[in-house]
């Protein structure tokens, strides 16, 4: 067994999975206001938006200079972003 379901050994916990499917609903909900179809998200069914979760983050996203902000409505960052890099690199940890 691969162990995917235990954050320890680089698998998905639940905590990250919810921020990837809120992430996601974020986008599509802005995506749909933007083509005109509403916020109300009705013309999709729940097998589409799996599939479409399953396309965006299995083979679209780029984990390794993307990451993924819920705040202020959802948005997407580089890791290397000056604001952000208190974030990833904090000088006084210990290694």
């Amino acid at each position: 067994s691969r162990e995917i379901n235990k954050p320890f050994t680089g698998g998905i916990g639940s905590y990250l999975l919810q921020l990837m499917i809120v992430s996601f609903l974020q986008h599509r909900s802005r995506g749909d206001l933007n083509r005109g179809y509403g916020g109300s998200g009705k013309h999709f069914n729940l097998g589409s938006l799996l599939l479409d979760f399953l396309e965006l983050y299995g083979l679209d996203f780029n984990y390794v200079t993307t990451g993924i902000s819920v705040r202020h409505d959802g948005y997407y960052f580089p890791k290397g972003q000056l604001d952000k890099k208190e974030y990833f690199w904090q000088p006084n940890r210990p290694t």
